[in-house]
């Protein structure tokens, strides 16, 4: 059923013009070059900037062909670095990054203490950090411990400061979550007080709330890059109960919207304007997908896949796990 659906290209993928040629610049992720007046420009307007990305939408064909090509890591040096990092939403995958590392305490305390301190100033780089802290209600922190992606939410403009978990496959708080969380209150809490920020001590003593949320998984295992990305882009602060996301319980259709949200995902984060090398993937795709033969990629994108099941045998690579249309 899953795999009739993902090989049926036209109910996967929608239509494009093809009167005009397709570059990054004509895929509306950038802002508008010029100031409007009347109507808002097209970086308001976006489908891929400041909207959550729908979850039960086709697949364009440009989020189709960026979603194949990044799982392959061909090209040059730079741009085989940014699929790499992409892989964080493939199935199947492993990561070794800066975080795990800190973390599992591989390092010390003062280096994790920097790490952490850096990865938020480079956001604030531009900004005076003390008065944008001031402003923000809630702050999402992605975390990936032992190859598994989730999402923990404080919120530090209510009286009482909450810490939400946001997991796919969840677990008591003390079984899972404690150790990790008692590290990163401790930073955080040091962050905002070195920045004057009045709910230093609220941080610190916040408790950890694992909610329960209606597709929660048991048996899946590969798509918790994916499930951080959606709760990070939908979460608000709701409740359960009036929180929705268009995923539904764990079964087979919840797998094929899954699928279909990585390749999204995926084309977001590749074509966005601060993305660097965007052009470079853009071209990288287009001719993957108009200079090589259709078997001949099928060949390449699952060849890769099961490259990265040797590097993480615990994990289990399944063939629809390839998109692949039909001539």
């Amino acid at each position: 059923m899953i795999q009739e659906e993902f090989l049926n290209w036209p109910r996967v993928v929608q239509p494009v013009n093809t009167d005009c040629p397709r570059t990054p610049e004509r895929v509306v992720t950038r802002s508008s070059p010029k100031k409007r007046i009347v109507k808002p420009s097209s970086y308001l307007s976006s489908p891929y900037e400041n909207k959550p990305t729908k979850v039960i939408a086709l697949l364009k064909r440009i989020e189709f062909e960026l979603g194949n090509i990044f799982q392959t890591r061909s090209g040059d040096h730079e741009v085989s670095a940014v699929q790499l990092n992409m892989e964080t939403l493939a199935p199947s995958l492993w990561i070794d990054n800066n975080t795990e590392a800190m973390v599992k305490g591989t390092i010390g305390k003062d280096e994790q203490w920097d790490i952490f301190s850096a990865e938020i100033l480079a956001h604030l780089k531009n900004v005076n950090a003390s008065k944008f802290l001031a402003e923000i209600e809630l702050a999402f922190f992605p975390i990936q411990v032992s190859g598994h992606f989730y999402v923990v939410d404080f919120n530090i403009k209510n009286s009482v400061t909450s810490m939400i978990i946001l997991d796919n496959s969840p677990q008591t708080y003390a079984a899972k979550y404690k150790d990790a969380f008692d590290l990163l209150k401790e930073f955080f809490a040091r962050f905002l007080l070195e920045h004057t920020h009045p709910k230093s001590d609220n941080v610190i003593n916040a408790r950890g709330r694992v909610l329960q949320l209606k597709w929660n998984t048991n048996d899946n295992h590969v798509d918790c890059g994916v499930f951080a990305m959606i709760h990070m882009e939908f979460y608000v602060g709701e409740t359960v109960k009036n929180w929705d996301v268009s995923l539904c319980p764990e079964s087979e259709k919840q797998v094929s919207l899954l699928r279909r949200m990585r390749f999204k995902i995926a084309t977001k984060i590749l074509l966005h304007e601060l993305n660097l090398h965007s052009q470079k993937m853009f071209v990288l795709a287009f001719k993957f997908q108009s200079e090589i033969a259709e078997q001949t990629r099928l060949s390449i994108i699952v060849n890769a896949i099961k490259n990265r099941a040797d590097r993480d045998t615990e994990k289990v690579v399944c063939k629809e796990d390839v998109l692949k249309p039909d001539k």
